[in-house]
């Protein structure tokens, strides 16, 4: 793993990892392999856009580089493949280990279930096993017991230091001391908060913000609601707009489908009915970005099904017959078999008709004459295309 640092946060992440080694070797268990390098000034500049600012500020910003490498505790194997952590909804939070896709039953399961003592008590998180396809969800101090004593405290306390590694140079780690369970904020006020400080700077995403060496929008905002700078502006009461936009983002997220772990994590998190838990904080501060980019998606879908409401298919398939046609895009594409264009085209109804073929039929903007034949009725786009097939130019106009 490696990250990318400004050297004023490198400080602290350095000892935070001596910290994390130390107890590595206490435990007996593998080091920690730490490599700082290619330490270099880039210069950062600073979009204006969305502030105060007429201009756009450079700055010389000094980066290193730090590798981390640790070896995965196998035992009869048995392997660290993920961690579940209930967080007050319907859904749980999953963190899959590298190379770990999870099955979705642990998504819905009890959070505070271990199937090694098989109860359910309050934790703060269950460990995810895995050997040759069985997947099994135990508890931190059953760790010993389901594995042997030794070797299920290593286990167990390597899952725990993993995470930690990945969290002591995350650009979102910028929590001081012990992180609390929740924070005391609801989600509608968090999303509120995030609303307004996104409208303000902008959001830069977690893996932007490594690849830069600057905190993400995540931290930032954590930063200015718990633990604000003087030269930090104050968050002011949101306003009833920004509430409602928050509101909307919610039932938005809540309503998301399973095509990625995102969704159904962003699902989860906006489902919480009381205080956020902090392992969500920065899932939901993306929440409204993501939100705006479906809303532009949608609102170009109904746009597109607007202008395609009168459209329809031409003719029948089979069926060779002549078409009076406007060129609206010509493609020109390499083929086995030579050079092939991809003409589109719209007849005088305004219904689209589509060439594949080594024909040339001329320019963009140029009305044709063709006798072609109806290969298919097909539809890209929720636009309906009559797709032709050896088209043959009777007449050209300019």
């Amino acid at each position: 793993m490696t990250k990318t640092l400004t050297t004023d946060r490198a400080e602290g992440v350095a000892f935070k990892l001596e910290k994390l080694e130390k107890t590595l070797v206490k435990k007996g268990l593998p080091s920690l392999k730490i490599e700082w390098s290619n330490r270099r000034l880039e210069i950062e500049r600073a979009e204006g856009g969305g502030t105060a600012l007429a201009f756009t500020p450079i700055r010389f910003v000094e980066l290193i580089d730090v590798t981390i490498d640790s070896a995965v505790i196998c035992h009869e194997g048995w392997e660290f493949a993920g961690v579940i952590s209930g967080v007050g909804a319907d859904e749980n939070l999953i963190s899959a280990a590298p190379s770990f896709e999870l099955p979705e039953k642990f998504r819905h399961v009890d959070p505070n279930h271990c199937d090694q003592c098989k109860k359910s008590r309050c934790r703060k998180e269950t460990f995810i096993l895995h050997r040759k396809g069985e997947f099994r969800q135990v508890g931190r101090n059953c760790m010993k017991d389901f594995l042997g004593h030794c070797v299920g405290f290593k286990l167990s306390a390597w899952a725990s230091w993993s995470s930690l590694i990945d969290e002591a140079v995350s650009a979102d780690g910028d929590w001081h001391g012990e992180r609390p369970d929740s924070l005391p904020i609801t989600v509608k006020e968090w999303l509120a908060l995030s609303i307004i400080h996104i409208q303000e700077f902008g959001f830069l995403s977690k893996a932007k913000a490594n690849e830069i060496g600057h905190p993400a929008t995540g931290s930032e905002v954590r930063r200015r609601v718990f633990n604000p700078d003087k030269s930090d502006k104050p968050f002011g009461a949101p306003s009833e707009r920004v509430l409602n936009m928050a509101g909307e983002v919610i039932e938005w997220a809540q309503s998301l489908d399973d095509s990625s772990e995102f969704n159904r994590n962003l699902r989860a998190a906006a489902s919480q009915q009381w205080n956020i838990h902090w392992r969500t904080a920065g899932i939901l501060v993306a929440a409204f970005p993501c939100f705006q980019r479906a809303k532009e998606k949608q609102v170009a879908r109904t746009s597109r099904k607007a202008a395609n409401a009168h459209r329809k298919h031409v003719g029948q398939i089979g069926e060779r017959r002549e078409f009076d046609l406007k060129i609206k895009v010509v493609r020109e594409f390499e083929t086995q078999f030579g050079v092939s264009f991809f003409t589109t085209c719209e007849d005088e109804l305004g219904n689209v008709i589509v060439s594949k073929s080594s024909v040339w039929l001329g320019n963009e903007g140029e009305r044709v004459t063709v006798k072609a034949t109806i290969k298919e009725h097909s539809e890209f786009n929720q636009c309906p295309q009559t797709v032709i097939n050896r088209p043959k130019v009777l007449q050209t106009e300019s």
